[in-house]
């Protein structure tokens, strides 16, 4: 949203974890909507980008451990706040997951991941990671589905909205 050029390489400064909030006001509620209209398109262009080639997660099973290629879109939901997702697959796969520093070779967009353990551990802990990014996927579609259907007249600005 920002553009480039705001911050090294477009990222944003703030944590990456955090959803980036965006606030926008104006004099009419008429030109919100186009402001919000606007940033809808962005995020969907650029979801869209991300959903094209390039962006499967791979794994590579070795012995012993899976090293697992995931998208820089979608790291963030496996990882969880302060990690806790991933705190989650551990706990209940005994697995060790680890995120590697390393990004993977010629492709910046992906991160590795390694799972270690014993076979059952690492396929439970596999099972687990896809299914984090099964659920965001759905959750995007179904962002997608909300954006494109109808037109105008719903603004969620009641309070009882607040998903947390």
């Amino acid at each position: 949203v920002k553009g480039k050029g705001s911050s090294k390489n477009g990222i944003p400064d703030n944590d990456p974890e955090e959803p980036l909030h965006v606030y926008i006001s104006a004099d009419t509620k008429e030109k919100v909507g186009v402001g919000v209209k606007k940033i809808n398109d962005l995020i969907r262009e650029s979801t869209d980008k991300y959903d094209e080639g390039g962006m499967e997660v791979k794994e590579h099973r070795h012995n012993g451990y899976i090293d697992v290629e995931i998208p820089n879109s979608q790291i963030g939901v496996v990882i969880g706040k302060q990690g806790n997702n991933i705190q989650r697959i551990q706990d209940i796969t005994g697995a060790t997951v680890m995120i590697s520093p390393r990004n993977v070779p010629n492709n910046p967009l992906m991160k590795m991941i390694t799972i270690s353990g014993s076979p059952n551990q690492c396929e439970d802990a596999l099972k687990e990671i896809h299914k984090t990014i099964e659920e965001l996927r759905a959750f995007r579609a179904r962002l997608k589905r909300q954006q494109s259907g109808g037109g105008g007249g719903h603004h969620h600005h009641n309070k009882h909205d607040r998903h947390h």
